[in-house]
């Protein structure tokens, strides 16, 4: 958990980060309104700082004081937590919804007696964790109120204030709980929202996931979500493009995460463009014989289904057993 090692050394950086810009406390107080002794606590490392105390001293610091806090705790249990979050975003799975929402407990038991995480956090989290089990709940239709909500958490009004330099820095949980946010978005076929959020998060998402597996996987997913909704924003182009910088990053890490999804994407972009059938069967052959590679049979055969019904593609021989690309 957030020790105080951690607030230590995060208050020393925002110190060193002050005495460099050659502001004294007093002169933080008359740009900011915080209080000295607020100031003087923070950089001590003796208090958790509030969200909207890192929030005005990053405007004025020029640096995301949210992402800096973050990366001073991870080093310790945190970190853990936002490493079974970051499962949730990438595959749903009971085990991790379990062990998640345990984690939570302890931590709310034990800032009974000290405060580890602040109350804001603490709120953040509970709410990524209804985000995740409502979702995969096929009996929840309360998206519009739920999504309401969200927005209430996160101190915005409306996806357009989310979107604007108004709102420039997201923490941690934020960055994560708008991720499924936009999942939300899609799920209501809201695409042009959730276009918005998705291409605001997605320069963002490399400074704020720690674990290097877990960045990668998370920019492809966004990637691959982007190709999608504007395909049913019947945005082709801009379908076809982020397919193309999905797959690019999936061989850049040597990586097949949702990567035939990326070539099915991509070729029904090219379809939808009225791209000659021999710019498109590759990424066919590609999508088809990664579900292959991968073992997973099931969306192999969705796949075929969609590309002969919905296409008009019969899915000959020579498709299925053409030799792949190769990825480790």
């Amino acid at each position: 958990m957030l020790q105080s090692k951690s607030l230590i050394e995060f208050g020393e950086s925002v110190k060193q980060i002050r005495v460099t810009l050659g502001y004294s406390r007093y002169k933080v107080n008359e740009m900011t309104g915080i209080k000295r002794d607020t100031i003087r606590n923070l950089e001590n490392g003796s208090r958790v700082p509030r969200y909207d105390t890192l929030d005005q001293l990053s405007k004025i610091y020029k640096i995301n004081l949210h992402l800096l806090f973050e990366k001073k705790r991870a080093s310790h249990d945190i970190y853990e937590f936002y490493q079974y979050m970051d499962s949730m975003l990438l595959s749903y799975s009971i085990d991790s919804m379990t062990k998640i929402s345990d984690m939570y407990e302890q931590i709310t038991e034990l800032n009974k007696n000290v405060e580890l995480v602040s109350a804001e956090d603490l709120k953040l989290f509970e709410l990524f964790i209804h985000l995740i089990k409502n979702f995969y709940d096929e009996s929840f239709s309360s998206y519009d109120e739920f999504i309401q909500k969200i927005l209430n958490a996160l101190k915005v009004k409306n996806i357009n204030e989310i979107c604007s330099e108004k709102k420039k820095y997201f923490n941690f949980i934020e960055m994560r709980i708008l991720i499924m946010l936009s999942s939300y978005l899609m799920r209501i076929k809201n695409h042009e929202e959730a276009i918005m959020i998705l291409e605001t998060l997605s320069p963002k998402i490399e400074e704020s996931i720690l674990n290097e597996i877990n960045k990668y996987q998370i920019k492809i997913k966004v990637l691959l979500n982007l190709s999608y909704i504007n395909n049913m924003a019947m945005n082709f182009v801009a379908s076809m493009n982020y397919a193309i910088k999905g797959i690019e990053l999936s061989h850049t890490m040597n990586s097949t995460y949702l990567l035939p999804e990326l070539y099915g994407r991509l070729a029904v972009s090219k379809i939808k463009l009225k791209y000659e059938a021999s710019s498109y069967d590759e990424d066919i052959r590609n999508c088809l014989n990664l579900f292959k590679l991968k073992n997973n049979m099931k969306l192999y055969r969705i796949y075929i289904d969609i590309f002969e019904r919905d296409y008009k593609i019969k899915i000959q021989d020579r498709f299925l057993n053409s030799q792949t690309i190769t990825i480790q």
